[in-house]
């Protein structure tokens, strides 16, 4: 309850689009450069990297205005914030500071547009992205890490058991992919990535597993410390490739086996649930209380919520494209319910601020581990293949012989 502040306020930011190179100015007949005629706008786009965050945390805020010819237009913007409570702009970011939505607005001229951002609540979860040994990171991707961390702090919001991450104390054969860092000490956890070679050309994009955990004292099961995302060379130039969307998601995919997702039900880790999260027979299946309790409450009729051979995934014919399906087709994925419940399964503490909407698909269950199919619009034909636990793929492309 704010009832101290419903004021609603604006605050207004002078965001400079892009810069007039002189040879684009042109000049007067003198030679000396006189100031470019005005272009008329035809249209503002605002884009944020992420529609919403955790408070505290904060998102990119890029504006462009176009001309009529279709090309971006140098000049300012002005930038207004509905409700200056729940955001503010510092420095081109977007900082969440209170929960609740806005509408930010971008007007250049006459012309002007606006979106929405919500700021869910405070998370006490830290989550760290660096960069690990090898070949540095692709800018692409390391500027993409803050947006990525953000993600997973809006739907875990507990703290866990304090750790200290101290890579100069491992031995260099149990480091981890982790370079020699100065120990910290967290109650989340600590990733690194690293480029390496996996499994050579067109199969796994990227891998992931845990490295170290700890035992919570009154939940079950472990909470990640640290962990490796694993970005395969041989894909490297065809994940660059993808859009900003896919990269996104694919790297909150890695972080999730990280946390666990896919690994800590594995008997050989020895992590016991009681009962069990996932069963064998008659077909691999999820039973953990709540994630199964999302998927009923998804459905008209309760049926299985059906996992990959090896519990590494959901099965991708069962519910569609979500998040932690084995497969990516640049189409959106959404971190539904059933993933964000299923890390409550594991002993995280979620709340539900950060679960992106999503519908399971109504015509039944249809497990398979490699099948055809045919892109939409596309005419090529699409073989899914299943990988072990940790890993993330994409669709490949072969000639349609049919």
């Amino acid at each position: 309850m704010h009832g101290a502040r419903t004021a609603r306020a604006t605050r207004t930011l002078r965001l400079a689009l892009a810069s007039c190179a002189v040879a684009a100015c042109g000049g007067d007949g003198d030679g000396v450069n006189a100031p470019p005629a005005p272009e008329a706008v035809r249209t503002v786009r605002i884009a944020l990297s992420r529609w919403r965050a955790a408070v505290g945390d904060s998102v990119r805020l890029a504006v462009t205005a176009i001309g009529a010819d279709g090309r971006v237009v140098p000049g300012d913007a002005t930038v207004r914030i509905g409700d200056s409570r729940v955001a503010t702009l510092r420095d081109g970011w977007l900082v969440a500071r209170d929960t609740g939505a806005t509408i930010v607005e971008a007007r250049r001229g006459s012309a002007s547009v606006t979106t929405t951002f919500g700021a869910v609540p405070p998370s006490r979860f830290p989550v760290e992205l660096r960069q690990g040994l090898g070949p540095d990171l692709p800018p692409a991707i390391a500027a993409m890490l803050p947006a990525v961390a953000s993600r997973l702090r809006e739907v875990i919001v507990g703290e866990e058991p304090e750790a200290v991450v101290d890579p100069a104390s491992w031995g260099e054969s149990a480091r981890c992919g982790f370079r020699l860092a100065p120990a910290v000490t967290t109650r989340g956890v600590v990733v690194a990535l690293v480029v390496d070679r996996l499994d050579g050309p067109g199969r796994g994009i990227a891998g992931a597993r845990p490295c170290r955990s700890r035992v919570r004292p009154d939940r079950p099961g472990l909470a990640t410390t640290t962990g490796i995302v694993t970005l395969d060379s041989a894909d490297l130039r065809d994940f660059l490739a993808e859009g900003d969307s896919v990269r996104f998601e694919i790297l909150v995919h890695e972080v999730m086996h990280v946390l666990g997702f896919g690994v800590f039900w594995d008997d050989a880790l020895r992590v016991r649930f009681d009962p069990p999260l996932v069963r064998a027979t008659p077909f691999p299946s999820y039973v953990g209380p709540r994630a199964l309790a999302a998927w009923n409450r998804l459905l008209p009729v309760n049926r299985p919520l059906s996992m990959q051979a090896g519990f590494g995934h959901w099965d991708e014919a069962t519910v569609g494209r979500e998040l932690m399906s084995p497969l990516t087709d640049g189409e959106p994925e959404p971190f539904s319910t059933i993933s964000v419940q299923a890390l409550a399964d594991l002993g995280y503490v979620v709340t539900s601020g950060g679960i992106d909407p999503y519908a399971p698909p109504r015509d039944g269950v249809v497990a398979t581990s490699i099948g055809a199919r045919v892109a939409r619009g596309t005419g090529r034909v699409l073989h899914d293949i299943v990988l072990p636990p940790g890993w993330r793929t994409a669709r490949v492309a072969v000639p349609d012989t049919t």
